[in-house]
């Protein structure tokens, strides 16, 4: 603190935003983002605004939500989803939540199962003779038409 003090020739520096639970500043910043426990991008650069209780939201655009695994009928019905818009996830998403971990930079993101497009992860290890290599993975996507309700819709695949 004392150089930030001390420097008569510097403005002085006010902290105080950062006192305050949600004290960040509005802008761009880049983060570990998790959707549902999993880890899709681990320096996505997301800009951030500030909403009307005074605390930083994304703004997520619908190819960054098709990204996170939302289904496309779901997303095409959602009101305000557009490139330019900056809405809350929850108003976009029903159900949605998401949290800012600032000092740690990572966005964590938590989505129902009902909104996401149903995809099955199989995990096969290779074995030659008595080393296993490294795993492949097998990824099948699932996706009711946009007719069928949620849930109605089929889960994922388990093997």
């Amino acid at each position: 603190m004392d150089l930030l003090e001390k420097n008569d020739h510097l403005p002085a520096v006010d902290l105080q935003r950062f006192n305050q639970q949600a004290g960040q500043p509005p802008g761009a910043y880049p983060v570990s983002w998790q959707v549902n426990g999993v880890t899709l991008d681990a320096r996505k650069t997301v800009t951030f605004r500030q909403n009307d209780r005074g605390q930083l939201t994304p703004c997520l655009k619908p190819e960054d939500l098709l990204q996170a695994g939302v289904n496309p009928a779901v997303l095409s019905q959602a009101p305000g989803a557009t490139s330019r818009s900056c809405p809350e996830l929850n108003a976009l998403l029903p159900g949605s939540t998401v949290n800012f971990d600032f000092a740690h930079q990572r966005l964590v993101m938590t989505i129902p199962q009902a909104l996401m497009t149903h995809r099955a992860r199989i995990m096969f290890p290779l074995r030659c003779g008595t080393k296993v290599l490294a795993p492949f993975r097998v990824t099948i996507v699932i996706q009711a038409p946009a007719s069928v309700p949620a849930r109605a819709a089929p889960s994922a695949i388990t093997i």
